[in-house]
């Protein structure tokens, strides 16, 4: 196995977010104020809220992740960044979705790899960059929050992160026909667990 492997660290970003509050690159390797880790179990999941489906199909609310690569000593660059949801974790029934978009940070508003620009309290009417998350490994599908495909990992901050961040902006689509459940981490017994993946050199 190689050596000085990267890690990494997924962060919940408040829906209320103020765009001038991650707008550089020192604040979203920072801590953002109300982040919450996210990992498996224990009440820290990134949590999409109920969807009430008695008038029909219906969307969660919009969350924000930031995915942080930890700096490991003589690796420099990290790519080739991949997120999916695999069917054998997906613990839904019926036609329901999870989509996702890529956040740019650009203060013009362009973008070239990723799909839209962050939104404070986004609803799925504020990005239009909306994707099915893959159910199988797919090619790069996610990029720096600056809009590029890698992202440099020598120039670290003082916790120990890369100074950029992939931002990943994401909604269920519950079908009207789903069945009831709670879904929640690895403590309930319905699983929803994002895969994910990157090349480092």
């Amino acid at each position: 196995m190689p050596a000085n492997i990267p890690t990494t660290k997924f962060r919940n970003i408040p829906l209320a977010t103020a765009t001038t509050a991650v707008d550089t690159k020192s604040e979203r390797a920072g801590v953002v104020s109300g982040e919450s880790v996210v990992s498996t179990g224990g009440g820290n999941e990134w949590d999409f809220a109920s969807v009430n489906i008695s008038g029909g199909a219906a969307n969660s609310a919009v969350r924000t992740i930031f995915w942080d690569v930890t700096y490991a000593n003589g690796n420099d660059t990290v790519d080739n960044f991949k997120f999916w949801l695999p069917t054998a974790t997906n613990g839904f029934e019926m036609a329901s979705d999870m989509l996702f978009t890529t956040l740019s940070f650009d203060d013009v508003g362009t973008t070239t790899n990723v799909s839209d620009v962050y939104a404070a309290n986004a609803t799925v009417g504020s990005y239009n960059g909306w994707a099915v998350i893959p159910a199988s490994e797919p090619s790069q599908n996610v990029y720096s929050a600056v809009d590029t495909t890698s992202i440099a990992i020598t120039g670290v901050t003082t916790s120990g992160e890369a100074s950029e961040v992939v931002a990943i902006a994401a909604y269920f689509a519950i079908a009207d026909e789903e069945t009831t459940g709670t879904y929640r981490g690895t403590t309930s017994g319905y699983e929803l667990q994002c895969a994910f993946k990157f090349d480092f050199s």
